[in-house]
């Protein structure tokens, strides 16, 4: 079983990665650890993401924000989940897809997976052999289209020029060249699962954050993922996995928490 655990503008031309119309629904669980994110992104949907962390109230005078968000979309409105994408890492949170695959982080959703300092999904290869029970869902990239009923050669090369700025944007976030390639290698009406190997190339941690806990924590990425489940227990109470999640608690609870102070007076990243 995959092991995760949750430590708690670019302007384009209009392009797109998705045609459903259905809007994304925003909830928090019970204990207000997390939020899901489940549906098509659409115009609006940073700013309600926003809402959600705005609209926590403070509990014995302390405020609790979730430090998780669970994507579960198709995509969407690539400009809206480049705010979106802006958002998470100015927060600084952790991003999952559904437990026991019950939800995909495909299309537009890739750009706010990789914008977390954390993330976690299953390979399509894991899933195919094992099943979802107990899986997280996988993640699935193609490349971005233009909505231009022109067509023609002007078009054409709009497309490449929408390509080509995709290709800027997700170098920029430390997306790997063969994994963007593999985006861009695939049409708008096909879709790429992404395997185990590509997760583990794209990393369980953004690489900035990754070489902090390296330093810090002597953490492996190699070593987590050899791990028995009672190896792991043990870490987590007192060795490589407990001094990541101190570290990344002590550091991104504050960072958070200085974003929503920002947030309530107007600020928003994408502005």
């Amino acid at each position: 079983m995959k092991k995760f655990c949750f430590f708690l503008v670019f302007i384009f031309p209009l392009f797109c990665f998705s045609v459903r119309a259905s809007a994304a629904d925003f909830s928090v669980d019970s204990l207000g650890v997390s939020v899901r994110i489940k549906g098509d992104l659409v115009s609006g949907d940073a700013e309600r993401l926003a809402s959600v962390y705005l609209g926590v109230k403070p509990i014995a005078g302390f405020y609790f924000y979730p430090r998780a968000i669970y994507l579960d979309s198709a995509g969407g409105d690539v400009l809206e989940a480049i705010k979106m994408a802006d958002l998470i890492k100015s927060l600084g949170v952790s991003v999952a897809t559904p437990l026991d695959a019950e939800g995909v982080c495909a299309s537009s959703c890739f750009l706010l997976y990789v914008a977390a300092i954390e993330r976690a999904a299953s390979g399509i290869d894991t899933l195919r052999l094992h099943g979802g029970k107990g899986y997280l869902g996988p993640v699935g990239i193609h490349r971005p289209y233009i909505q231009d009923p022109s067509g023609g050669p002007a078009a054409a090369q709009r497309q490449e020029q929408v390509m080509a700025e995709m290709r800027a944007y997700l170098s920029k976030a430390n997306v790997g060249g063969l994994l963007i390639d593999k985006m861009m290698s695939h049409a708008s009406n096909d879709i790429y699962w992404l395997t185990e190997e590509d997760l583990r190339a794209l990393g369980t941690f953004s690489p900035g954050v990754e070489e902090q806990v390296i330093s810090r924590c002597g953490y492996s990425a190699r070593k987590e993922a050899s791990m028995s489940a009672r190896e792991y227990i043990k870490s987590s109470e007192s060795g490589m996995i407990s001094c990541v999640r101190n570290y990344v608690s002590q550091t991104y609870v504050p960072l958070l928490e200085t974003a929503i102070n920002r947030m309530r007076k107007g600020w928003r990243p994408w502005r």
